[in-house]
């Protein structure tokens, strides 16, 4: 990861203003990860952006694979920029603006989300009722390339 840390105040229309915690712009390397082991991945896109406003943070990472061999448990995705805040229900959610070329349609991530003290996210998929939602297994990457294309965004509080 790497960044520009702001000096802490903006100006506004009507003054100087403090942002609590200060504000930072970077990037970030994000990958495919497995919750109990992770998986070997090769990458021909793996790159994302960050803004720290205080305790917010909003990433937004792009993924697509040239091959993915092993690992094993749920697809993460990993190292976010950092780490969930640890106070109870601090948990980030977030928009999934594209998925493709993964196992199958029905192991496409729809969503993504993060808990408390985590420096990572999980993929959510439609369970078959389509009413409920389950993790995303390491399984369900597709091993060719040009495979388990992603742009997503991710907000969460520190």
């Amino acid at each position: 990861m790497s960044g520009i840390i702001g000096v802490g105040s903006k100006s506004g229309i009507i003054g100087s203003t403090e942002i609590p915690g200060g504000y930072e712009e970077g990037t970030w390397t994000p990958t495919y990860g497995g919750s109990s082991s992770n998986p070997t991945v090769g990458y021909s896109i793996n790159a994302g952006h960050y803004t720290k406003i205080g305790r917010y943070v909003i990433c937004s990472a792009q993924m697509n694979t040239s091959s993915v061999s092993s690992g094993s448990g749920n697809v993460l995705l990993q190292p976010l920029p950092f780490a969930v805040g640890s106070e109870t229900r601090m948990a980030g959610g977030s928009t999934v603006n594209r998925t493709q070329n993964w196992n199958s349609a029905a192991n496409s991530p729809v969503g993504w989300y993060a808990q408390t003290t985590n420096t990572y996210a999980y993929a959510l998929k439609y369970a078959t009722d389509h009413d409920t939602s389950s993790n995303v297994a390491v399984s369900d990457l597709r091993t060719s390339s040009d495979s388990n294309q992603l742009i997503v965004t991710l907000v969460y509080q520190t």
